[in-house]
């Protein structure tokens, strides 16, 4: 099963896959601008400065790396940005990457902006004040770029999505929502499957019936 996570900055997309992942033993595939900032070994108001800066270098090499890994595992729960697009022709075909992945189940976390950048502010022990600057900048600066670059409107989430408040949600919270419709959604994949399989059954013992209807009067 491959299940794709996004939402806006410090949405808790990150740490949910993480938790998810642990709960149904499916591979991590997370590699953000925070990680290339990290490899550089400079902040993320610097690697932010950068991707606009270097644009579209950055962003093309998160996606089509994301694209790739997910691609290549059955089993793998993707979070970024871009996750629930990533099978879209605009983001997998413009990025190079080799194929797009199939999602069997995908969720966006919706969370004001306030309680996002409140949250960034603890992790990272800075003022409120200057997180929910660098929260809003964030989200102007991304949404623009991947407008520009792949046609996408952050605010238009796909059709296919499912939407969890994650306002007052703790992190294992979140992640139980997200394991529970995965549940669901193995099995509406395999009610298909079983009732081909069923279907089948029943034309071979009519098939077999007949050769012995055949047989007798032989």
């Amino acid at each position: 099963m491959r299940i794709a996570i996004s939402g806006y900055s410090g949405c808790g997309s990150t740490t949910a896959s993480r938790l998810v992942g642990r709960r149904l033993k499916l591979k991590q595939v997370n590699y953000t601008l925070r990680d290339i900032a990290r490899e550089r070994g400079v902040t993320l108001a610097r690697m932010q400065e950068l991707a606009l800066r270097d644009f579209p270098k950055h962003d093309l090499r998160i996606e089509r790396k994301q694209c790739d890994a997910a691609a290549r595992s059955r089993d793998c729960v993707v979070a970024s940005r871009l996750a629930v697009w990533l099978d879209d022709s605009r983001v997998w075909r413009r990025c190079g990457a080799l194929r797009p992945p199939r999602f069997d189940l995908k969720a966006w976390l919706e969370v004001p902006l306030k309680v996002r950048a409140r949250r960034r502010a603890k992790v990272d022990k800075t003022p409120f004040r200057d997180s929910l600057a660098f929260t809003r900048r964030r989200d102007v600066e991304n949404s623009l770029r991947y407008k520009r670059l792949y046609g996408i409107d952050f605010k238009k989430i796909p059709r296919d999505c499912a939407v969890i408040d994650n306002e007052r949600c703790s992190a294992k919270q979140t992640a139980a929502s997200i394991v529970k419709l995965a549940r669901d959604a193995c099995v509406k994949i395999k009610k298909p499957a079983a009732k081909k399989l069923r279907r089948k059954m029943r034309a071979m013992k009519s098939k077999t019936r007949k050769t012995r209807k055949f047989r007798r009067k032989r």
